[in-house]
């Protein structure tokens, strides 16, 4: 039962000064002890206008070294704030009423609308519906097949548990994949699968996107990865998925460290009968620099030799569905594109022509979060000028 108004007022004044008597203790006293070695030094008092300018920034950094207990006072904040009124010290996440963690602050709200198909401009459909029409031309342009998986994010599979003050904008009205499909040219919108029905359906074996996570994990993505290869191409597995269950941590943990919230999920197991699995930049020889910065690139490859060549381009969302893919090829390469503008236009240039002219693939297959494609279609358009 939560606690009562006057005793939730009580725990919440004393935890707030916890967190400012404590610090303050400890920062006078590391405050007055000796200078250690590699702590930025006590500013002295400005005596000039250059001095006065550059005080605060030094200041700062001399408080920030003597923030006294300030890692487990971190830890406590994030325990007590969740513990206690089931908040977060980030205002990037919130939480539903049935747990599920949602990017649904400041401008990750906007997000929420835009892939709930609510409040977007009148260009933006049309804008991107033929940009998605223009990437896959130049993709074929370059290899035989070329198509799109847009996934559907949690605010659109799971509207009943965003937070009350998000669930308008996804309780009625279409879904922004859905929207872009009809503005895609019929040239363009069989090579699309946006698998919104398959992710939300009530006989999956656990939820596509799992309640503490961005991410989806093995259900998700093996679902969605069958609902494009063999319902809309027809391609049958060709081996088996070994598959288990494990507890791990949230990939949003990195926002609140004081917390081990995770969920179950299903991943597949290392190692697939019949393949080769390979992570990392060693796994691309000849593009090894490159691979280095982009650094979520893996390759999996039949043990006996096997016609199919998939290439997955994509954002975050492709490391996961890539060993599912690995079922319906003899060999796949998926590559994150999270981080392309770090590399240079010659750069880009030799990726592509990796990519596209060396390793030849039979089909081309972009993955991407909904949410993410106003993001990751300019990079692609980049990666291919």
């Amino acid at each position: 039962m939560p606690p009562r108004p006057p005793l939730r007022r009580s725990l919440q004044a004393g935890f707030l000064g916890l967190l400012v008597l404590v610090p303050l203790l400890a920062w006078g006293l590391a405050w007055r002890g000796v200078e250690e070695p590699g702590r930025a030094p006590l500013p002295a008092l400005p005596r000039d206008l250059a001095q006065l300018r550059a005080w605060p920034r030094a200041a700062e950094a001399a408080l920030n070294d003597r923030f006294g207990l300030r890692t487990p006072l971190l830890h406590l904040r994030d325990q007590a704030l969740f513990g206690l009124f089931g908040a977060f010290a980030s205002p990037l996440i919130r939480s539903g009423p049935d747990g599920r963690l949602f990017l649904a602050g400041g401008e990750t709200a906007a997000l929420i609308r835009f892939t709930c198909g609510r409040g977007l401009s009148p260009g933006t459909l049309p804008e991107l519906a033929a940009g998605v029409g223009a990437l896959l031309r130049d993709l074929e342009a370059r290899a035989p097949r070329a198509g799109l998986l847009l996934v559907p994010g949690a605010p659109v599979l799971y509207p009943a548990e965003l937070p009350r003050a998000l669930r308008r904008d996804c309780a009625a009205g279409e879904a922004f994949g859905h929207q872009l499909l009809a503005r895609v040219s019929p040239e363009w919108r069989g090579r699309i699968l946006f698998p919104q029905a398959a992710l939300a359906a009530p006989d999956l074996v656990g939820p596509a996107i799992p309640h503490r996570f961005l991410h989806w994990d093995g259900v998700g993505a093996g679902r969605a990865v069958t609902a494009w290869a063999e319902e809309a191409l027809g391609l049958p597995p060709r081996r088996e998925m070994p598959v288990a269950w494990h507890w791990r941590p949230s990939d949003l943990t990195m926002l609140f460290p004081g917390l081990r919230l995770g969920s179950l999920v299903l991943e597949p197991r290392p190692e697939m009968p019949g393949m080769e699995a390979c992570l990392g930049h060693p796994c691309f020889p000849e593009i090894a620099e490159i691979a280095r910065v982009l650094v979520d690139v893996r390759r999996y490859r039949a043990t006996a030799p096997e016609a199919g060549r998939l290439l997955v381009l994509s954002d975050s969302f492709g490391a996961a569905a890539a060993p599912w893919l690995a079922r319906h090829y003899g060999e796949v390469w998926q590559f994150t594109l999270n981080h392309l503008d770090q590399l240079t236009p010659g750069q880009r240039r030799r990726l592509a022509q990796a990519l596209l002219e060396e390793y030849r693939p039979d089909q081309v297959l972009v993955l991407m979060l909904d949410a993410s494609l106003v993001l990751t279609l300019p990079r692609l358009q980049r990666l291919l000028e």
